[in-house]
């Protein structure tokens, strides 16, 4: 059936500025709504305009609606296009300022049975956090985040039922699964247990009859302090009841065990100071923590593959899966396999210098625009920033100051260069804001690990797969519209060889943009100010969006 044959985003109740759909959405919806199977799979790549796409999927549908994504910030994104449809976004306790307790979350004020948690509990409740949860409980389209969606139907009273599951950026999915089931405890949790480690560490049985045996007396002591807590209880109440419910739900995640898991130590200072056990697969736990029994389940991302999929445990008889062209133009976006040196455990000082040279190459001929180095870890920014002859023009920063530096970097003018290693995915520079980007390692998985070392000998594409998708969406943050440009260059030897090795399990969008030269190639003429001012301000005619949110052709000067 052709759902969308003439049919128009107005016609189905979307907002005003959304006025034709592209070929490739509709595509997807039609694709999607005449699948006979439990799950479609869109690898879509960016400019396709999927979140369009997938509202109107929800709007054809009869099916109460969720869309997954995998931060707040693309929740809050959701939400400004879809707002009008009725869409409902709903977050965690913890993002909520508690009405009665004005200087703490809604999560400790429910701890110190706050006035909110016991009064009205509608979409009208004074607590800000009930009043959302209630509102997207009785809203036929709701957005969340994979975390809360995991959390809330696993520990707390869901959101409802649903007939149609949304994942968008669905590559994360297999990571999101895995982190709902890892579990941490430390030596203070064992204190407050009074208990000793298992005799043999190692030994999953012996982990799981010892979280058998405290599983019950953890909830036991949540219960009793919960029942003693008040509106006048003191502070250190609340953060030991806050410590218990945490033990409990992680000893009660591991009594509940099924499949492989593994085990590894948590050093501090060189000693043992807990450990952390983690399921092998992620596969295993993808019905309890993300399907959760919903009939009809769509999943999009640009980086999404078969072997995605699999690592969801999804059979190839239960799954449709489409592959969509990239739409920017190629010229534009070109990624240029440059061979430089190849780097690894066994890179040597002369090996980083010569990577040093190349990325200075680069640069020199780039000194009238913007651009991003993706330096792997922060030890290798900071050591490139030292050792480049243009380190005075380079942005670094350590853990948890990540949004910081790209304010600083989106303020800055030319020849501003942001290196970092935690800007691969969930941020957007879009214009002139990046205008080329480095990757100077292959962003392969620290295989040191137990989970990564068990995978590996099961799987030995396992960290190749999980480069490929690291580096496609670090590839991808400079480029965000057919008037946008950005040059990508991979100067790690290793991903040369990668690509050439494992051609299947780079999407089949991105292969075409992956071009092998010998040399630094010259740079196209740059996004010229007036051009960007202009087209960041203007309204398109075609598709009605502002600035850098439309993905339509430019006028040229």
């Amino acid at each position: 059936i052709n759902y969308m044959d003439g049919v128009h985003p107005s016609d189905l109740g979307l907002p005003a500025r959304f006025t034709e759909y592209r070929d490739s959405q509709v595509l997807m919806v039609d694709r999607t709504l005449n699948s006979s199977k439990r799950f479609v799979a869109h690898a879509a790549p960016t400019g396709i305009g999927k979140s369009v796409a997938l509202a109107t999927i929800a709007k054809y549908s009869d099916a109460r609606t969720c869309i997954l994504t995998s931060t707040k910030g693309l929740q809050e994104q959701y939400l400004g296009d879809f707002r009008e449809c009725g869409m409902k976004n709903v977050k965690g306790r913890s993002n909520f300022q508690c009405a009665t307790f004005f200087s703490e979350t809604c999560e400790e004020g429910a701890h110190r049975k706050c006035r909110c948690t016991t009064g009205k509990q509608g979409p009208d409740s004074a607590c800000p956090y009930k009043a959302q949860w209630a509102a997207a409980c009785e809203s036929p389209l709701v957005c969340t985040n994979y975390s809360y969606w995991a959390t809330v139907q696993r520990f707390g009273q869901g959101i409802g039922q649903f007939g149609l599951l949304m994942l968008d950026e669905g590559h994360d999915a297999p990571d999101e699964i895995s982190n709902q089931m890892t579990v941490t405890f430390s030596e203070r949790e064992l204190s407050m247990l009074d208990a000793q480690w298992p005799s043999t560490p190692i030994s999953m049985p012996q982990w799981l009859e010892w979280a058998e045996v405290y599983a019950p007396q953890a909830q036991v002591r949540y219960e009793r302090l919960y029942a003693l807590s008040g509106l006048n209880v003191d502070k250190s109440t609340v953060v030991a009841i806050k410590a218990w419910s945490s033990l409990a739900s992680k000893l009660k995640t591991l009594t509940n065990m099924k499949g492989a898991w593994v085990v590894e130590p948590r050093m501090y200072r060189g000693r043992v100071d807990g450990y952390q056990l983690q399921p092998i697969w992620p596969y295993t736990y993808a019905e309890e923590v993300l399907f959760r029994g919903v009939p009809k389940i769509v999943i999009v991302s640009a980086t999404l593959s078969r072997k995605t999929l699999q690592l969801l445990g999804i059979k190839s008889q239960d799954v449709d899966f489409y592959e969509y062209p990239y739409e920017f133009p190629k010229e534009r976006c070109p990624v240029y396999s440059l061979p430089t040196v190849a780097m690894n455990y066994k890179s040597t000082d002369e090996d980083f210098s010569v990577l040093v040279n190349r990325i200075d190459e680069i640069i020199g001929g780039r000194l009238d625009r913007k651009g991003m180095i993706h330096g792997v870890s922060y030890k290798r920014a900071k050591d490139i920033a030292a050792a480049s002859a243009y380190g005075q023009h380079m942005i670094i920063h350590q853990s948890g100051e990540t949004q910081d530096a790209v304010k600083v970097f989106m303020g800055s003018q030319a020849p501003a260069v942001l290196v970092s290693p935690a800007t691969t995915t969930g941020y957007d520079f879009a214009g002139d804001l990046c205008e080329y980007q480095i990757i100077c390692k292959a962003p392969y998985p620290d295989m040191r690990g137990a989970v990564q070392t068990a995978r590996r000998t099961v799987d030995w594409l396992y960290p190749a797969y999980e480069m490929v998708m690291a580096l496609v969406q670090a590839a991808g943050r400079g480029m965000r519209s057919k008037g946008d440009q950005c040059e990508t260059f991979l100067i790690d030897d290793t991903i040369t060889k990668a690509f050439d090795k494992h051609g299947g399990l780079w999407p089949r969008w991105f292969r075409p943009l992956v071009k092998k030269v010998g040399e630094v190639p010259d740079p196209p003429p740059p996004l010229t100010p007036s051009l960007v001012d202009e087209f960041a301000n203007e309204t398109c005619d075609e598709c009605g969006r502002i600035g850098f949110e439309c993905e339509c052709p430019v006028p040229q000067d």
